[in-house]
């Protein structure tokens, strides 16, 4: 007679993982096929991400920037790559697709932007809180009216929504306000565009994951390139 396979033998260890911006230590289970592929189900970034928590122990993608969401979806996504990532980009010189491979151990994290926004002529300052990554991918989300097809584009009416939540300690000659909801809506509607924009390259300039890479194309063409934003190939 037969035993039965135990398919509790298949149960990945547990990894642990200090994220570099929080500094939180956190429990990950790598996941099966099954559990990716229904992963992969939700059309929305947002919604992918939320559905990862049921992965880690310690913390929630809905609180993490970006740079620690990045990191995390890797180390989770690591086990069924051996920690080796491979993705292509175009040769600058004949255009060809090459692929080049990096490790987990290679990535590093990008500065932080400034997140002080000063109006000079006035006198005026602000700051903003460092969004989450859970923001950042509604930002990225096309209205139902838009035509932006482009999730690397930010959605000028979802920025400015992001942009209302994430405004704190306003100063104005010294003195330091706290504003309501309907005054702080008010407040960001009566800013300069070139305050404004100041702001939107805040939300797209967030730490994130990156790593230095060797380009060798066989036209001839070598270099060093930088790949950012590494997760995205992965969701």
């Amino acid at each position: 007679m037969n035993k039965k396979f135990d398919l509790n033998i298949l149960k990945t260890p547990v990894k642990k993982v200090k994220l570099p911006v929080s500094g939180k230590d956190v429990e990950v289970r790598i996941p099966n096929v099954k559990e990716l592929q229904e992963i992969r189900t939700n059309k929305k970034k947002a919604d992918q991400y939320k559905s990862l928590n049921s992965f880690i122990t310690g913390c929630s993608f809905e609180d993490l920037c970006l740079a620690d969401s990045e990191l995390l979806t890797m180390t989770i996504y690591s086990e069924s790559t051996k920690d080796t990532w491979g993705v292509f980009v175009e040769c600058p010189s004949c255009g060809k697709d090459i692929e080049v491979e990096y490790h987990i151990n290679d990535i590093e994290i990008s500065s932080q932007p400034d997140n002080v926004i000063n109006y000079d002529l006035i006198n005026l300052s602000f700051e903003l809180q460092t969004p989450t990554m859970i923001q950042l991918c509604e930002v990225q989300e096309p209205s139902k009216d838009s035509e932006l097809s482009d999730v690397d584009i930010i959605e000028f009416d979802n920025a400015i929504r992001l942009c209302k939540k994430l405004v704190t300690k306003i100063n104005h000659n010294g003195i330091e306000y706290k504003l309501n909801e309907d005054e702080l809506d008010e407040f960001i509607d009566n800013l300069p565009y070139y305050l404004t924009n100041k702001m939107f390259i805040f939300i797209q300039d967030q730490s994130h994951i990156m790593t230095d890479v060797f380009l060798k194309c066989s036209c001839g063409h070598e270099d060093t390139g930088t790949l950012r934003r590494l997760k995205e190939h992965l969701l």
